[in-house]
């Protein structure tokens, strides 16, 4: 057997509020090759769509990977779906190509059924890849069936069977040409410590995409993933991409006494949740290259945390950011308003906090998305927000009653209209060519802070 070629599609396209490096693809292709077959990667956003004739044709591959990160841009205000995208470019494959197709990512995970009807797919597979897709390039080089492969779907079965979660590989096939566009164009490149999320966020669908079980890489092999990036691509900051860096902080320390020991000369930010902070750890990750802590906040309103099932209160959230300001690491908090049970209350409560937190970015956010499988789900299905024959792959957003998109504004309107801080939908589309300009002129890192 001479092992089979994988042609894998990244096909997100969306630019706002940065492009996001798909991490996901080096990942598979790096699997790929250590299982013994071939992997040729393709970018959508940065190969361009009329490169893909010529590309599949060069590859003549056995199989086609589409990954799907994104089903819409998840705002209320200004909502923009890829779904006829996605099916536009199965459809461009089929023409050139008679390789099944099989998709994946995290958008494709949370809406399989839905997907591969929609988008007339040969094989899906749901949360991580590398396992499946190994399996599935075996079974076409005649080593295996298909029946028995965790996590695959396939045309005529849409059912599949669980595999428990896995930490990431040990390693990422960084395309060079990949890692040059992200780099120039968004200033940062991801990688992952973990998968996993244990929290029960009503709204989040970590644990739907990656499992409740934590899987963490070796904090040696993390450390030698950011240090050959910056040896061979220059890459001097990193997003960790984690759903929450700090879960475990005996290897989350680990990886900053890593980075230390061997003086990488990369800067890095990742999600966190202000709940379990203290000095002395956000001081070790700082030595380690910790620049830009970024809080899934919410809401400053403690009935409103409870409503959205977080672990943690608003005392916490004002000793975390107080902390980051001591250490000067650069602070933002995500706000996200309409959620069940909010109030004009409640939106009064997070913006009187919101005055009292010292400098940080807010990024606020009307209504929630509904995912199928969240508890938020539920909820809307009780309160007849979703009919129950509505999955949801067109974009539903929960608004609590007499709370819509336009009220949440004009509630929110005085206190943050031409507020530097406030990073609204709105004001970010239209600082877009503004931060291009700077990525043109070799800025890096996030580049939010620059409203302090």
């Amino acid at each position: 057997m001479s092992g089979k070629t994988v042609f894998l599609i990244s096909a997100n396209t969306e630019t706002a509020p940065c492009p996001v490096y798909p991490v996901a693809l080096a990942r598979l292709a790096d699997a790929v090759s250590r299982a013994g077959h071939a992997a040729r990667l393709f970018d959508v956003l940065v190969h361009g769509r009329e490169a893909l004739p010529q590309a599949l044709k060069d590859a003549r591959p056995d199989l086609v990977g589409l990954s799907l990160r994104n089903i819409d841009n998840t705002e209320s205000g200004d909502t923009r779906t890829y779904v006829e995208e996605y099916g536009q470019l199965v459809a461009e494959v089929r023409r050139h190509t008679p390789a099944p197709i099989i998709l994946g990512g995290s958008g494709f995970s949370l809406f399989p059924e839905s997907l591969m009807a929609r988008l007339g797919a040969d094989f899906g597979v749901v949360g991580a890849g590398e396992h499946a897709l190994g399996a599935l390039l075996d079974a076409l080089d005649g080593r295996g069936g298909v029946a028995d492969i965790p996590n695959l779907l396939t045309a005529a079965r849409t059912a599949w069977r669980p595999c428990p979660s896995s930490p990431p590989p040990a390693g990422s096939a960084h395309p060079p040409d990949l890692v040059r566009h992200y780099w120039r164009q968004a200033g940062t490149i991801g990688v992952q410590t973990k998968r996993g999320c244990p929290k029960s966020c009503s709204y989040c669908t970590y644990p739907l995409i990656e499992g409740r079980t934590v899987q963490w890489a070796d904090p040696v092999q993390v450390a030698d993933e950011i240090q050959r990036m910056a040896a061979d691509h220059g890459v001097r900051h990193v997003t960790l991409v984690d759903s929450l860096f700090n879960l475990c902080p005996e290897r989350e320390l680990a990886l900053a006494r890593e980075m230390v020991r061997r003086a990488v000369p990369v800067t890095w930010g990742a999600f966190f949740a202000p709940s379990g902070l203290d000095r002395e750890y956000l001081g070790a990750l700082r030595a380690g290259g910790l620049t830009h802590v970024e809080f899934g906040t919410d809401s400053l309103s403690d009935p409103m945390l409870r409503a959205y099932a977080k672990d943690f209160s608003v005392d916490d959230v004002f000793r975390a950011s107080a902390l980051c300001a001591e250490l000067e690491l650069y602070c933002a908090h995500y706000l996200t308003f309409g959620g069940p049970e909010e109030t004009p209350a409640t939106i009064g409560e997070t913006v009187k906090n919101a005055r009292r937190l010292p400098p940080c970015v807010f990024f606020p956010f009307a209504g929630v998305r509904i995912y199928p499988g969240t508890p938020l789900y539920a909820t809307a299905r009780a309160a007849s927000v979703v009919a129950a024959e509505d999955d949801c792959l067109a974009p539903r957003f929960y608004f609590s009653e007499g709370l819509t998109g336009p009220r949440l504004w004009e509630l929110l309107g005085a206190e943050i209209d031409g507020a530097a801080r406030w990073m609204t939908p709105r004001r970010s589309h239209r600082l877009q060519p503004a931060m291009k300009r700077l990525r043109q002129r070799g800025m890096k890192g996030p580049l939010w802070e620059l409203a302090l």
